[in-house]
């Protein structure tokens, strides 16, 4: 289930970021964009757990080959470039 649509939390701090103060917003942007490089190791552990489950989940009675878990664990990762490109145009800039 991909969407390129934020969650609506993004949605909501990204509306109400140009009344936080300077401070504050970069602070939240330093925050948002640590997560995203260097989540902690459960993180990482329930985003692997979590795309094995959903390729589980959308298979067919076989066992799912390697290479459509290649191909789901893909599409994340062009998830992260949408997300860190998104960044470059964030609203905590001000």
């Amino acid at each position: 289930m991909r969407t390129d649509r934020p969650s609506e939390t993004a949605q909501a701090v990204a509306a109400v970021a140009h009344a936080l103060p300077q401070t504050t917003r970069r602070e939240l942007r330093r925050l948002v964009a640590y997560d995203i490089a260097a989540p902690a190791p459960e993180r990482r552990r329930a985003l692997r757990l979590g795309l094995l489950a959903q390729l589980v989940a959308q298979a067919s009675p076989q066992v799912p080959a390697s290479a459509d878990y290649e191909t789901l664990r893909a599409d994340r990762t062009e998830d992260v470039r949408i997300v860190v490109e998104l960044r470059r145009r964030s609203p905590f800039d001000g």
